[in-house]
Protein backbone atom coordinates (compact mmCIF):
# COMPACT_ATOMS: atom_id res chain seq x y z
CA UNK A 1 0.00 0.00 0.00
CA UNK A 2 1.39 3.39 -1.01
CA UNK A 3 1.79 5.90 1.50
CA UNK A 4 3.01 9.27 1.07
CA UNK A 5 3.07 12.26 3.31
CA UNK A 6 1.37 15.96 2.64
CA UNK A 7 0.17 18.94 4.07
CA UNK A 8 -3.10 20.42 4.65
CA UNK A 9 -5.43 22.25 6.27
CA UNK A 10 -7.36 20.20 9.22
CA UNK A 11 -10.52 22.16 7.29
CA UNK A 12 -10.17 19.39 4.47
CA UNK A 13 -10.18 16.61 6.04
CA UNK A 14 -13.92 15.31 7.03
CA UNK A 15 -14.74 12.56 9.52
CA UNK A 16 -15.98 8.71 8.48
CA UNK A 17 -16.78 8.43 12.16
CA UNK A 18 -19.26 10.17 14.27
CA UNK A 19 -18.42 12.66 17.08
CA UNK A 20 -19.33 10.71 19.67
CA UNK A 21 -16.88 7.54 19.48
CA UNK A 22 -13.83 10.74 20.19
CA UNK A 23 -12.82 11.30 23.97
CA UNK A 24 -12.58 14.37 24.29
CA UNK A 25 -10.17 13.64 27.48
CA UNK A 26 -7.75 12.50 24.34
CA UNK A 27 -8.45 15.46 22.34
CA UNK A 28 -7.83 18.02 25.61
CA UNK A 29 -4.27 16.32 25.67
CA UNK A 30 -3.61 16.59 22.12
CA UNK A 31 -4.28 20.17 22.20
CA UNK A 32 -1.42 20.33 24.89
CA UNK A 33 0.57 18.50 23.02
CA UNK A 34 0.45 20.26 19.62
CA UNK A 35 1.03 23.67 21.72
CA UNK A 36 3.79 22.99 23.13
CA UNK A 37 5.35 21.88 19.87
CA UNK A 38 5.91 18.54 20.42
CA UNK A 39 6.35 15.15 17.64
CA UNK A 40 2.30 14.47 17.06
CA UNK A 41 1.39 11.12 15.27
CA UNK A 42 0.01 12.24 11.76
CA UNK A 43 -3.65 11.24 11.14
CA UNK A 44 -4.33 9.01 8.37
CA UNK A 45 -6.36 9.89 5.36
CA UNK A 46 -7.74 8.93 1.68
CA UNK A 47 -8.75 10.81 -0.80
CA UNK A 48 -11.85 9.91 -2.37
CA UNK A 49 -13.60 11.87 -4.94
CA UNK A 50 -11.41 14.96 -4.46
CA UNK A 51 -11.73 15.18 -0.70
CA UNK A 52 -9.61 14.04 2.09
CA UNK A 53 -11.63 11.63 4.63
CA UNK A 54 -10.03 10.73 8.03
CA UNK A 55 -9.56 6.78 7.85
CA UNK A 56 -7.23 7.02 11.61
CA UNK A 57 -6.76 10.27 13.48
CA UNK A 58 -9.77 12.43 14.37
CA UNK A 59 -9.00 13.37 17.65
CA UNK A 60 -5.40 14.52 16.09
CA UNK A 61 -7.15 16.68 14.13
CA UNK A 62 -9.79 18.36 16.27
CA UNK A 63 -6.88 18.91 18.51
CA UNK A 64 -4.55 20.39 15.50
CA UNK A 65 -7.35 22.71 15.16
CA UNK A 66 -8.27 23.49 18.25
CA UNK A 67 -4.47 24.34 18.89
CA UNK A 68 -4.89 26.65 16.15
CA UNK A 69 -3.06 25.03 13.42
CA UNK A 70 -3.62 26.44 10.14
CA UNK A 71 -1.99 23.47 8.36
CA UNK A 72 -0.89 19.87 9.67
CA UNK A 73 0.90 16.79 8.04
CA UNK A 74 -1.31 13.81 7.26
CA UNK A 75 -0.31 10.38 5.86
CA UNK A 76 -2.42 10.06 2.51
CA UNK A 77 -2.87 6.14 2.01
CA UNK A 78 -4.17 5.12 -1.72
CA UNK A 79 -7.76 4.54 -1.36
CA UNK A 80 -7.94 1.54 -4.07
CA UNK A 81 -5.88 -0.66 -1.49
CA UNK A 82 -7.22 0.07 1.53
CA UNK A 83 -10.54 -2.82 2.58
CA UNK A 84 -12.40 0.24 4.12
CA UNK A 85 -13.27 2.03 1.36
CA UNK A 86 -13.09 -0.60 -1.81
CA UNK A 87 -17.22 -0.83 -2.01
CA UNK A 88 -17.99 2.44 -3.29
CA UNK A 89 -21.50 1.90 -2.41
CA UNK A 90 -20.57 0.87 1.00
CA UNK A 91 -18.69 3.88 2.31
CA UNK A 92 -21.01 6.16 0.79
CA UNK A 93 -23.83 4.83 2.88
CA UNK A 94 -20.84 5.33 5.79
CA UNK A 95 -20.51 8.84 5.15
CA UNK A 96 -24.77 9.11 4.85
CA UNK A 97 -25.01 6.72 8.47
CA UNK A 98 -22.22 9.79 9.31
CA UNK A 99 -24.31 12.46 8.83
CA UNK A 100 -24.42 16.06 8.05
CA UNK A 101 -24.91 16.72 12.32
CA UNK A 102 -21.14 15.22 12.86
CA UNK A 103 -20.03 18.01 10.31
CA UNK A 104 -21.57 20.44 12.05
CA UNK A 105 -20.46 18.50 15.49
CA UNK A 106 -16.93 18.78 14.20
CA UNK A 107 -17.03 22.50 13.16
CA UNK A 108 -18.10 23.47 16.98
CA UNK A 109 -15.75 21.32 18.59
CA UNK A 110 -12.72 21.76 16.49
CA UNK A 111 -13.97 25.70 15.67
CA UNK A 112 -13.79 25.73 12.48
CA UNK A 113 -15.82 26.32 9.41
CA UNK A 114 -15.76 23.71 6.42
CA UNK A 115 -15.77 25.30 2.99
CA UNK A 116 -18.04 22.86 1.80
CA UNK A 117 -20.27 19.71 2.93
CA UNK A 118 -19.48 16.31 0.35
CA UNK A 119 -22.99 15.53 -0.85
CA UNK A 120 -22.42 11.58 0.60
CA UNK A 121 -22.87 12.80 4.25
CA UNK A 122 -26.89 13.91 3.09
CA UNK A 123 -29.70 11.26 3.72
CA UNK A 124 -30.91 10.06 0.62
CA UNK A 125 -34.76 8.89 0.95
CA UNK A 126 -36.59 6.33 -0.69
CA UNK A 127 -33.09 4.50 -1.95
Amino acid sequence: MEIFERTISPKEMYPTKKIISIDNTIIESCVHEYKSKKEMEKPIVFLFDGNYYILKGHHLMLSASLAGAKMIKVDVIEEAKYPFIKDEEDFKATLENVGLSTLYDFEGIGNFKYEKYPHYYEKVENK
